[in-house]
């Protein structure tokens, strides 16, 4: 299936944390997003997800060679992915990278077919923006 777009995230998996569900129910009633959860353990310095970049990497491989896609997009700064963006595009497939953060590795951003680096006008008025409409959300839980 063209134009799906996946959602992969890390929720907690102990009753001491408040999972987010609001934004993954939110996200969950957009047609065509399809959520995969990771989860949350307790680290020295906090909360940190695992499992996360592990689904991106199946899924961005698994699905290439599927057709499921011609580009992903990947929104990381984590030098993990240079593996698995080079076999995405080794697979044919178009690999674009957003980052929020300009110190991004060089090697990272000249890896992707194309990179952009979120601004903050950017994200204002785009980002900040609903997902969908309200009267469009009703009508997907009916």
């Amino acid at each position: 299936m063209k134009n799906r777009k996946m959602v992969d995230d890390a929720v907690s998996r102990s009753e001491d944390h408040q999972s987010p569900s609001t934004y993954i129910d939110e996200v969950r009633i957009v047609p065509g997003i399809e959520v995969r959860l990771g989860y949350l353990i307790q680290g020295k310095e906090g909360l940190r997800q695992k499992g996360v970049d592990s689904l991106i990497a199946i899924d961005m491989l698994s699905k290439s060679y599927e057709s499921q896609y011609d580009i992903a997009v990947v929104v990381a700064a984590d030098r993990d992915f240079l593996d698995i963006v080079r076999a995405v595009r080794n697979s044919g497939k178009r690999v674009y990278g957003a980052f929020f953060n300009k110190d991004t590795s060089e090697e990272l951003r000249t890896t992707f077919d194309s990179s952009f680096i979120f601004t903050k006008e950017w994200l204002q008025n785009y980002i900040m923006k609903p997902i969908i409409d309200e009267n469009d959300a009703k009508q997907l839980i009916q």
